[in-house]
Parts: C-alpha cells; structure tokens; sequence
C-alpha cells in the first residue's frame, strides 16, 4: 500500500514537471499569438 502510494506520487510529480515545462514552452507562442490577435482586431475595428 505505502509502496504503491509512493509510486503515484512519483508518477505525479513527473507529470507536474513535465505540464510545467510544457505549459512554459506554449506561454512564449500564446503570448504572441495574443499580440497578433490585437492588431488584427485593432486593424478592423
């Protein structure tokens, strides 16, 4: 049991890391996807 717990854990934390740096890897392209965004809407309106 305490093994198995241990072992989520584990795995959990693996996965936390690896969100982490995905979602840190996406924010730069989110960022500028955002900005492009803006200037098309300011261009239309």
């Amino acid at each position: 049991m305490n093994e198995n717990m241990r072992l989520e854990n584990y795995h959990d934390g693996i996965l936390l890391n690896l969100w982490i740096t995905f979602t840190r890897l996406l924010q730069p392209k989110n960022s500028f996807s955002r900005t492009l965004n803006s200037r098309l809407r300011s261009r239309h309106a």
